[in-house]
């Protein structure tokens, strides 16, 4: 029998989950200041609900029947059945700002960084045309990722309407703009030779569009429009302190991203995007007949998991020995130690056995407790680092 899990999923250790608690915790902790709401909805879908919303990532959905023979399918991610969701709703007050946790599955090529089921951590708004709200959200992403102690990463900016008036500029025909986008999309994956070599291919102008892709925004001409759109990102991005930089090579290949584009990433982490997201105005269109404007952004928990990993691994606070007692004799100690700390009591024979496994599942304090510490009732919390609290009960 083989007792591993299937082919792009993992078992998760307790220290994994007490990372993933911990990041978790803080991202609701972030969005609540910030005005979001939670939201629930289910795993599985109609598949009729998830086709047709990604391209040709579609083919990446977990598709099949279920035992009364309908069509049903694991939510591809979070954005989707939100916009289910606020169509359902119909009369629901607008902006809408929720925010979701949960697993999502995608039949990938599992690799490094990327597995078949993983978390999904999304904020969104949806009713707000506003500049301001795609601000909020890569400002709330921003302070998440400092509140979790991420170091050096960067959030790249950019906007679909940048993106398109760019390969417009290029000579770019309507039908092959998503072909476009979904090449240069994979630049940090397969470089700039790859990227040339896909739009070579597609019959496109690679030498003039990569070129572009490396100018500042500043010497591109754009609509009036657009450029005033991104000269009030940016204001609202400086003005709340997020550590970004707009880069035109940012486009993210969803199909249904139609304005602000974002994606976060540590620098010289080999993890990739550790959030990502954008505008997106037709989506729930799809479903209510009309256009409902909507921006929103995604946390990678699995990627941000793998880079806080060293982080501590028990929820064990202090592990309490019985020296020359019996383990009923110290449980009022316990109990009382409690109060303050998470405490697990030793079960093994010796005192050796039991500093081995204090530290080989990360427990940082020992408390040992014999005749004499029960009868000054007084006993020594000690670090492995040498420090010590006295503590009476």
């Amino acid at each position: 029998m083989n007792f591993n899990p299937l082919r792009g999923m993992r078992d998760f250790e307790p220290g994994d989950m007490i990372v993933r608690e911990k990041i978790i915790e803080i991202a609701k902790s972030v969005f609540e200041r910030y005005g979001f709401d939670p939201l629930e909805t289910p795993s599985i879908e109609r598949t009729e609900i998830l086709t047709g919303k990604y391209g040709e990532d579609e083919k990446l959905i977990w598709r099949f029947k279920d035992l009364g023979g309908r069509d049903v399918a694991l939510r591809y991610d979070l954005t989707v059945p939100l916009a289910r969701f606020v169509a359902k709703k119909k009369r629901l007050p607008l902006p809408f700002k929720r925010y979701q946790i949960g697993r999502v599955w995608r039949y990938d090529n599992p690799q490094h960084g990327r597995y078949r089921e993983f978390w999904q951590c999304d904020i969104d708004t949806v009713g707000s045309k506003d500049v301001y709200s795609d601000a909020e959200i890569i400002n709330v992403i921003d302070k998440s990722l400092k509140k979790m102690g991420i170091e050096d990463f960067i959030i790249r900016v950019n906007s679909r309407k940048v993106s398109d008036e760019i390969l417009k500029s290029c000579g770019v025909p309507d039908e092959k703009t998503f072909l476009a986008l979904r090449a240069i999309d994979k630049m940090d994956k397969i470089g700039a030779d790859g990227v040339r070599e896909e739009l070579t291919k597609a019959g496109l102008d690679a030498d003039k569009i990569l070129d572009i892709l490396t100018r500042k925004i500043d010497d591109i001409p754009l609509s009036d429009s657009t450029m005033n759109e991104i000269n009030a990102l940016v204001d609202y991005l400086n003005k709340m302190n997020v550590r970004y930089k707009i880069d035109l090579s940012v486009v993210r290949g969803l199909d249904y991203y139609t304005g602000t584009v974002f994606e976060a990433a540590v620098r010289g982490s080999d993890v990739g995007s550790i959030s990502g997201g954008g505008r997106y105005g037709n989506l729930i269109g799809i479903f209510l007949g009309q256009n409902i404007p909507a921006v929103g952004g995604s946390l990678g928990i699995e990627r941000i998991n793998d880079i806080l990993s060293h982080t501590k691994k028990t929820k064990k606070d202090v592990l309490l020995i019985p020296v020359g007692i019996e383990k009923k004799d110290v449980l009022d100690v316990a109990e009382r130690l409690r109060k303050k700390y998470n405490v697990d009591i030793s079960i093994k024979s010796s005192t050796n056995k039991s500093l081995q496994y204090a530290k080989s599942v990360g427990i940082n304090k020992i408390c040992f407790v014999g005749k004499k510490e029960l009868s000054e009732r007084k006993v020594l919390i000690k670090d492995f680092d040498g420090g010590e609290e006295e503590f009476t009960f």
